[in-house]
């Protein structure tokens, strides 16, 4: 019965129940409950069945259950799906006609399948005719709403959507892949890419796999491989990048960047002003310059602008005077960086010169490796000079990389004197001269000591005043006092100078100090005992000794006697040194000694002293051994001495060859055996055997060995030692070939060959 059916009976149906109940003796209880009709129901939320696993050609089953909620037995007539336009959704196994008892437990259970051949969201009904249930419509249905979530592909890159081919050489090329999967509910299908350039050329990249159309399954299985080849074909630019852009049925774009650099090496020319704090540091030295953070160092130097040639200024310099600037050659590419030459083009002044003595070319940086060169100017004349220096390398950037070198003409030039300063004694103070050699006035504006207000043993006297004006060619002369809290203790300070010289706007002068030794004068040879050995009858033989005054003030020489004292007043030893007294040796200086001996006649010993009168209180007279014998010699050494003259400390001579011959003399054996070759003790390290022959060595009359020898003093003043070549001649052995070297503090190098 319709629901419209029951609304129009109900006036009928309350009538014959009012004249029921006036009736009397009437008793009609066919029908005596009156309770609630029929309900379908179902057990979803809001009578919605949503697939929400589906694929796309995947089946997919759901079900739910069909019941009665009234209290009166329903019919039901038909179940079908309804308003399907794509037809996914089906019933599987639906029951013919059926009645449906009040009561959950008595529903039944209806499958419904879902299968999709495309993605999207697709929907439906689920018609349930009834022709007594309650809860219909007018045509007596139910309606069960059938709905799936969006089947769509959801890409995946394994790549990260981004390949990075790093850096590939010019021409060269390099293939990289990058594999995609889905992870969606509907297939992939790639119907073709597109490249959009953002830096460098559009055809370095290359698209090689797969070809289109293609498809990629859903459910993550399935993979797809993605080849790009890279093949940077010019620089600059040195990047390319861009993004390949897939024509896909994804909802959202698909994109793949790729990143590459054009691996060249890379050239930069820095020029080295120092580091600064702040710009006018910079300007001061010339206005084209700021402080600037420099990227390779982390430090704030004075740099040029990016986008000017980098350029060297030299300051005023005077005729006669050097001055020397330094750049430094960066490899910033992604390749090493071969530098093939340097040097000054043909419109330079030949003031300059670049130091490349010490270079080796071509040489080779890596990347980020760099070299430091020097450029030395000297000016011949008054003349403003100028000069451009030419690097010719491998780089793709400038093949001919330049920088500029500028030298004033005119400005301040103060020089200081001296710049460093070892006291060794509380006298005398040090006299210190600031000097203008420029041709423009300078300003002296401080003069200081670092420690100022701390305790020290230094003090100016006087200090000079701030402000002072230093004309041309003018001087400002000071003292520096040492007076020392404790005498046993060394002492640093430095004394800075501030100025308006644009080169070197603050000069510091070093200062040391410490009282050495117990008294004045403090005498030491060394050697203490000068040994000739055997030399022949009339031939002549050198040693020296270096005298070193341990004290801390001056050592005065009056006089230096050689004597002969056995045989008594012989004379085979002579003092051979240009220098007479009276000698002044200053504290922790040194003077070298030459003793000369020529025996006169065949003796078993000659013996002699040195005497060495001084102020040294506690060695007034310092006398110094001289022992030799004479005879035949079996064996000779050529030179029979060797002096390495004067070398900077830290730096070695070049190696030197000592011979040694078997002149087969009358009263010697025809053969001689070399049994061993070293330093004597005592002989200090400086002295080093650089090539000798394997021992024991038999040298037959007529020839000779040679023996290489070097010298490298670490430290400043006079080293002397012994060679020893030992052999089996009875009576010489060994024979000694004395060494003698002077360490110093400059470039100067004084070479001595004696033969």
């Amino acid at each position: 019965m319709t629901r419209r059916m029951k609304f129009s009976l109900l006036p009928v149906l309350l009538g014959l129940w009012v004249v029921a109940a006036i009736a009397p003796g009437c008793n009609c209880n066919d029908n005596p409950g009156t309770g609630i009709l029929g309900n379908i129901a179902t057990d979803l939320p809001n009578n919605r069945l949503i697939f929400t696993n589906g694929e796309v050609n995947k089946a997919v089953e759901r079900e739910f259950k069909l019941y009665n909620d009234g209290n009166v037995e329903i019919d039901i007539s038909s179940l079908k799906v309804v308003k399907d336009t794509s037809g996914v959704f089906s019933l599987v196994d639906p029951p013919s006609a059926t009645k449906l008892q009040p009561g959950e437990a008595n529903g039944i259970t209806i499958k419904v399948k879902f299968l999709a051949k495309e993605s999207g969201v697709f929907s439906a009904r689920i018609e349930v005719n009834s022709p007594n249930a309650d809860n219909v419509d007018s045509s007596g249905n139910f309606y069960i709403e059938l709905r799936n979530q969006l089947l769509t592909p959801d890409v995946r890159f394994d790549c990260g959507r981004q390949l990075d081919f790093g850096a590939v050489d010019k021409g060269k090329t390099k293939t990289m892949s990058c594999v995609i999967s889905n992870a969606g509910t509907a297939n992939l299908t790639i119907t073709g890419v597109k490249y959009v350039p953002e830096k460098g050329s559009k055809e370095d990249f290359k698209w090689d796999e797969p070809k289109f159309p293609a498809t990629v399954e859903p459910g993550g299985e399935s993979k797809l491989e993605i080849k790009i080849t890279y093949a940077p074909s010019d620089y600059p630019p040195a990047e390319d990048q861009g993004v390949f852009e897939l024509e896909t049925n994804a909802a959202v774009p698909q994109k793949l960047r790729v990143i590459g650099v054009t691996a060249v090496p890379l050239i930069t020319l820095v020029p080295m002003y120092g580091q600064c704090k702040a710009d006018g540091e910079c300007k001061n030295i010339d206005r084209r310059l700021s402080c600037t953070k420099d990227d390779a160092s982390g430090q704030d130097l004075c740099l040029p602008r990016g986008d000017t040639t980098p350029f060297l200024i030299f300051p005023l310099t005077s005729k006669g005077k050097v001055t020397k600037r330094t750049f430094v050659i960066r490899s910033n590419g992604e390749r090493p960086l071969k530098i093939d030459e340097i040097k000054l083009d043909s419109n330079s002044s030949g003031d300059f010169k670049v130091l490349t003595t010490s270079v080796q070319f071509p040489f080779t940086l890596n990347p980020k490796q760099e070299k430091e060169i020097t450029v030395e100017y000297a000016p011949s004349d008054a003349q403003e000079d100028s000069g451009t220096v030419v690097v010719t390398s491998n780089a793709g950037n400038k093949a001919q990389a330049t920088i500029l070198l500028e030298a004033a003409s005119r400005g301040c030039n103060l020089e200081v004197n001296p710049r460093s300063h070892r006291f060794r004694a509380p006298k005398p103070p040090l006299t210190v001269n600031i000097i203008n050699a420029g041709n423009e006035s300078c300003t002296l504006k401080k003069v200081s000591l670092k420690s100022a207000g701390g305790q020290t043993a230094f003090a100016l006297l006087p200090t000079p005043q701030p402000n002072q004006t230093i004309v041309p060619n003018g001087r400002i002369d000071f003292l520096v006092n040492f007076n020392p809290p404790d005498s046993n203790q060394e002492y640093k300070d430095v004394v800075v100078i501030e100025s308006s010289d644009p080169d070197e706007p603050t000069i510091e002068l070093e200062l040391v100090g410490k009282v050495e030794g117990s008294q004045e004068c403090e005498l030491e040879a060394t050697p203490r005992r000068l040994v000739f050995g055997l030399v022949g009858v009339g031939r002549s033989k050198k040693l020296s000794l270096g005298l070193t005054n341990k004290g801390w003030g001056t050592c005065n020489i009056t006089s230096l006697n050689v004597v002969g004292t056995k045989p008594a007043a012989n004379n085979a030893f002579q003092l051979a040194s240009r220098v007479q007294p009276p000698l002044k040796i200053d504290s922790g200086s040194n003077i070298r000694l030459e003793i000369a001996y020529t025996p006169p006649q065949e003796q078993p010993g000659y013996e002699g002293r040195l005497s060495i009168d001084s102020n040294d209180k506690s060695n007034p007279t310092y006398t110094v051994d001289l022992t030799g014998s004479s005879g035949t010699l079996c064996l000779e050494i050529v030179p029979s001495s060797m002096d390495f003259g004067s070398s900077k400390f830290g730096c070695s001579t070049p190696t030197r060859k000592i011979q040694v011959f078997n002149l087969g003399a009358a009263k010697c054996q025809a053969s001689i055996q070399i049994t061993k070759i070293g330093l004597a003790q005592g002989t200090t390290s400086e002295f080093r055997i650089m090539s000798a022959p394997p021992v024991p060595k038999t040298i037959n009359k007529g020839e000779n060995i040679e023996i290489g020898m070097s010298y490298k003093p670490k430290t400043v003043g006079v080293d002397t030692g012994t060679l020893d070549i030992e052999n089996n001649v009875q009576g010489q052995s060994p024979v000694t070939v004395p060494l003698v070297g002077e360490g110093v503090s400059t470039d100067d190098q004084k070479d001595v060959f004696k033969q």
